[in-house]
Formats: C-alpha cells, structure tokens, sequence
C-alpha cells in the first residue's frame, strides 16, 4: 500500500497541475475545454476515493480517510453546480471558491499520505545492519579433526 499512496501522490500532482492550468485557461482565456476539465476533476475525486479508503482501516488515519472521502464529494458535487452559482458579476467568487477546492484536494491526498506513510514507516521494524548478522566462522582444517 506504500507504493500506492506514493503514486497516487504523484499523480495527484500531475492531475492537479493540469486541472489548474486547464481551469485557468477556462476561466481568463475562455476556451471551452470544460470537459476535458470535469474528466481530470472526476480522476481528482477517484484519487481522493482510494487515497480515503486505504487511510480509513488504519486506526490513526481513520478519520482523515472518511475526511478525503466526504472531499471527494464535496469536490465533485461543487464542480458540477458551481455553473449555475451566483450567476453575473458575483461569479467570480464562486470560480475562486472552486480553485480553492481544488488546490485544496491536493492538499488533502497529500495529508493523508503523509500521516500513512508516517505510521508505516514507523511500525516497521528497523533493517538488519550487515554488523547484527552473526557471522559463520570459517572452520579451520586443524579444528575438523
């Protein structure tokens, strides 16, 4: 699961990159991209889903996980009514709220990774030193006999 948060992390970061970037572009530019956009959010939500789910057996990451899940939804249901928020010259504060969601759901993937990764690391048990390993002794031909 190590591996698979670490991933997900970096994912999260490429994801999150090209939503900013694309929702920018929407948003002073005006191209109509917006699909392109709602599919790398709906890839944005399903890592926040998997990230929550490995964190929620985990006793100390418990509740960050149930958080990253509920963000999940949160990220989703806003970006699909943020449209018809405050329709004319108040929208923008509905666009900055839902940058601010965004960025934020990289936040969270990052959070709950770190904090698993924290525990897992260290409830694992230190690695042997080549110095702990007991050496076999070379056995002489005097000592055979």
């Amino acid at each position: 699961m190590i591996q698979a948060i670490r991933g997900l992390q970096w994912l999260s970061r490429l994801v999150g990159a090209c939503e900013l970037t694309l929702g920018l572009v929407i948003w002073f530019v005006g191209v109509s991209s917006v699909s392109l956009h709602i599919l790398l959010g709906s890839v944005m939500a399903l890592i926040l889903l998997i990230v929550g789910a490995i964190a929620l057996p985990v006793k100390e990451t418990r509740s960050l996980g149930a958080i990253g899940i509920l963000y999940a939804f949160i990220l989703t249901g806003f970006g699909m009514v943020q449209m018809g928020l405050l329709i004319g010259p108040l929208h923008w504060l509905v666009q900055v709220l839902h940058l601010l969601i965004g960025v934020g759901s990289i936040a969270v993937v990052h959070l709950i990774g770190a904090r698993y990764l924290k525990l897992k690391k260290v409830s694992r048990p230190a690695p042997l030193e080549s110095a702990d390993i007991p050496q076999s002794t070379p056995v002489a031909a005097s000592d055979e006999a």
